[in-house]
């Protein structure tokens, strides 16, 4: 059975643009990281608050 993770914020640097940020998970922890085992929610954003408040939310709704 796959166990994900708590949501995150992911930092990536985008060319031309500078860091950007995402929230995502891992979709199954007992598996390697990589990026068929990685989850993004949203778009990304230049504002790492509003990733973070995001991330607070979505971590929320899973704890119901």
């Amino acid at each position: 059975m796959a166990v994900k993770s708590e949501w995150k914020v992911q930092c990536n640097y985008i060319s031309g643009l500078g860091r950007r940020y995402i929230a995502y998970r891992i979709r199954n922890v007992n598996e390697p990281v990589h990026s068929g085992n990685i989850e993004h929610y949203g778009e990304y954003s230049e504002n790492r608050e509003e990733i973070e408040k995001l991330v607070e939310e979505l971590n929320a709704r899973e704890a119901t």
